[in-house]
């Protein structure tokens, strides 16, 4: 069954323009069938469809599918280690994660040795996945040296012209975290949005401005930053259609309202503007965000009744989609709620894996504090 339908659909050939839901059915019919070609052919765009979901789902399926590959030594492709260590990180098995990019990143250089050749474009992929997981670890010299020093040189090879400005942003980004950002600002301006304008790319350019204000609201410029996002971006992406990212910029300009403590204001765009839309979408990741900063407004203004149901909304999404972080994030809010509810059973459930999560994150520190959480409050 999995290869006449494989075979109908137009084989390997046909694969960039099938929908995503056709890889994770194919995907899924050829583990079954132990079928390496189909498995081959389309585990990345499975991975990537399905991490949009539970990402514990999304890792488990791209490693079924490169344990396959492996035992019928076939070759897999970079982009499903790529997709399945994202998918990894997701889920927070960030040992997973490492190890799948450690794999990809010794692959090009094992193929030149062989005389085989490289191809460029997974090889960029793998590239940028090894810089972003760095950054999240704060190894921020080696994410730098491997964006400039080894992926652009390949996208200016290949004269991937879009690809060379998202790395430039990425390279933003790092300097944005490490707070040079009269270079992070000069980056967006005279490396990214030109390009964007040149390519016509509407949406491209608007994302960059956004990620302007979040510069101009880390220099303290917050005026000139809400001038941006009411008056620039916002009309481009209304004029678009794109909803999603109306209501990001949304969820801005909310930030900047809640920061000079126009509480109301903000309340009221998260509620009325931003939530609306992510329902809509059946976006559950911005939901359950969205929900997490509107309880911390109600928590700021005495609502502790509509804080606590907020939150446990917010809890019970990050769950079901397996959100590392946020599980960890909101459970330290939760776990003291439970405990003052005299549910003390479940405020340590919710803290012990808040615990976990944030170890399986790598960030000890903030396990660290959990743990005292939990004892401060006489559960351990």
């Amino acid at each position: 069954m999995a290869r006449d339908l494989f075979a109908a659909w137009g084989g390997a050939a046909a694969e960039p323009a099938w929908p995503s839901t056709c890889s994770f059915q194919l995907t899924h019919l050829g583990l079954l069938a132990k079928d390496a070609e189909i498995v081959a052919t389309c585990a990345a765009a499975a991975v990537q469809a399905l991490s949009r979901g539970p990402a514990e789902a999304a890792a488990n399926l791209g490693q079924a599918a490169v344990a396959l590959l492996d035992t019928q030594q076939r070759t897999v492709r970079w982009s499903l280690l790529t997709a399945t260590a994202q998918a990894a990180v997701t889920s927070g098995d960030g040992l997973t994660a490492d190890r799948l990019i450690a794999r990809g990143v010794e692959a090009p250089a094992e193929q030149r040795a062989s005389g085989t050749p490289v191809d460029a474009d997974e090889e960029a992929l793998l590239l940028r996945a090894h810089a972003e997981r760095l950054f999240t670890q704060g190894d921020l010299d080696e994410a730098l040296r491997i964006l400039r020093g080894e992926l652009l040189p390949v996208l200016e090879r290949l004269g991937h012209e879009r690809a060379r400005a998202m790395t430039m942003g990425q390279i933003a980004d790092i300097l944005t975290s490490r707070g040079d950002l009269d270079e992070a600002l000069r980056i967006r301006q005279d490396e990214e949005l030109p390009v964007y304008e040149r390519l016509g790319d509407l949406h491209s350019r608007a994302v960059t401005m956004g990620q302007i204000t979040d510069i101009l609201i880390g220099r303290g410029d917050l005026d000139k930053a809400l001038k941006v996002l009411r008056h620039e971006l916002l009309s481009t992406f209304e004029r678009l259609g794109d909803l999603r990212s109306c209501s990001a910029a949304m969820g801005r300009i909310a930030d900047i309202l809640e920061s000079r403590s126009d509480l109301d204001q903000a309340f009221r765009i998260r509620q009325l503007e931003q939530l609306p839309i992510f329902q809509r979408f059946d976006d559950a990741d911005n939901v359950a965000h969205t929900l997490w900063k509107l309880a911390r407004i109600d928590l700021a203004q005495g609502r502790f009744d509509d804080a606590r149901s907020r939150i446990d909304e917010a809890y019970a999404i990050m769950l079901r989609l397996d959100r590392a972080e946020g599980i960890a994030v909101v459970g330290m809010s939760l776990g003291p709620m439970l405990a003052a509810s005299e549910q003390r059973d479940e405020a340590l459930v919710v803290l012990r894996r808040s615990v976990d999560m944030f170890r399986k994150l790598g960030l000890e520190k903030r396990a660290q504090e959990a743990d005292w959480l939990i004892a401060e409050l006489g559960l351990g």
